[in-house]
């Protein structure tokens, strides 16, 4: 398939951009954005997304490497450019193309034994997860219906209808609509509830089957064109701990230092406006193999806290927390201290949940080192989340030691 035969598929118009000159789409509605998508792919100039949620910060970062040249140019490779990161640690553009997707497409067709794919739309087409779910029904042949997440979880639960066999969720996502009869119901309408974007509890999923809702917990990243390893869908029952296969167009490996390396034929060609010339990616998450091949993902190498000379994983702790606080938005971070290097907090979304920290610690008593406690925990107002509801650990960082440091003063 050709790049001009990927743009037709998705309905675009040859000629629409008759240039070499670079496109930039920074839209909101999925409508307008799927029609300039597809009119750009059909194209011969370099394909830029942008994220309307961005600050002034993030959009001088976005033009100032939209301004740059790469090397060499090539109309059939790397000319769409993805972004990923933005205020958690510089915005970086992941670079795509019409190959990398058909092979991500062609992965996910064989993991859940389907050719024609029919999905509904929550996640913004502008993220990685949200732009796959559509291209995977246009490619397909499938069909795909978006559905405005603001009037979903204001309780607004349309009939799925059109043979929608999937739709795509975040962890935030998913525990509110578990929140409301009505969510669960619709959740349940679906064979495949895909779980993505960041770490989740385990007790999230849990609720999830025990409310009868086929939930897929799986990993993948915006150099990998979403999805690379999910749990089984005939291992529901198995809970967490079963794993994620890794699906067939990609290679995992874990290396000493737990890092996963991937290498296939869905990784991004590169960072904008460089081109990457190594084999296998290695990425910032820390995972393992067990001895089937499948990979549990244990969290982000920079969310490591080194307290005292001690190492503390977070995912750890939010997970022995996770038992005690059901629902709500919280998490673990760490912060300076001129004494221990770092100081482990649990932070906690002001409106969502009530912390006993006396019940909190007699869970962590027996489960968790001394050196990993919580030595501090605080409440935050505004959860910083973006527009997929992934949260911002950097100035979540940020506002737990300006909450700290409030505290000292009054």
């Amino acid at each position: 398939m050709t790049r001009a035969e990927f743009g037709r598929r998705l309905g675009g118009e040859c000629g629409a951009h008759g240039t070499t000159d670079p496109v930039v789409i920074e839209e909101r509605s999925p409508e307008v954005f799927r029609r300039v998508f597809a009119d750009a792919a059909a194209g011969a100039g370099a394909v830029f997304l942008a994220n309307p949620d961005w600050g002034s910060a993030e959009r001088a970062e976005f033009a100032a490497l939209v301004a740059q040249s790469a090397e060499r140019g090539d109309a059939e490779l790397g000319w769409l450019m993805v972004p990923t990161g933005g205020t958690s640690g510089g915005i970086k553009l992941a670079r795509h193309d019409h190959q990398t997707v058909a092979a991500a497409l062609a992965g996910f067709q064989v993991f859940f034994e389907v050719d024609v794919i029919n999905s509904v739309g929550v996640l913004p087409l502008y993220h990685v997860g949200g732009l796959m779910g559509w291209l995977r029904c246009a490619l397909s042949g499938g069909s795909y219906r978006d559905v405005d997440w603001s009037a979903l979880k204001r309780g607004q639960v349309p009939a799925v209808g059109g043979g929608a066999t999937s739709v795509s969720l975040v962890a935030t996502q998913l525990r509110t609509l578990l929140a409301s009869d009505a969510g669960v119901a619709w959740l349940r309408s679906f064979d495949h509830v895909l779980l993505g974007g960041s770490a989740f509890a385990p007790t999230l999923l849990q609720n999830a089957w025990t409310a009868g809702v086929h939930c897929v917990p799986s990993y993948g990243s915006t150099e990998t064109m979403a999805m690379v390893a999910a749990q089984w869908p005939v291992s529901y029952e198995e809970g967490a701990s079963a794993g994620l296969a890794v699906l067939p167009h990609v290679q995992i490996e874990v290396g000493e230092d737990e890092r996963i390396a991937l290498i296939g034929a869905s990784l991004f060609r590169g960072y904008w406006p460089d081109w990457r010339s190594e084999e296998a990616w290695v990425s910032m998450d820390r995972g393992r193999l067990d001895a089937e091949g499948r990979l549990q993902v244990l969290g982000r190498v920079d969310d490591l806290i080194i307290t005292g000379g001690e190492k503390v994983d977070t995912a750890e702790v939010e997970r022995v927390i996770g038992d005690v606080v059901r629902g709500g938005d919280f998490a673990v971070v760490g912060i300076p201290d001129g004494k221990w290097g770092q100081t482990v907090v649990a932070c906690f979304r002001e409106s969502d949940v009530e912390i006993d920290r006396v019940q909190v610690e007699l869970e962590l008593v027996g489960r968790l080192a001394k050196f990993k406690w919580p030595k501090a925990y605080v409440r935050v107002a505004n959860w910083p989340v973006n527009s997929m509801g992934k949260l911002n650990r950097s100035e979540l960082r940020d506002r737990a030691i300006d909450a700290i440091r409030h505290r000292a003063t009054h």
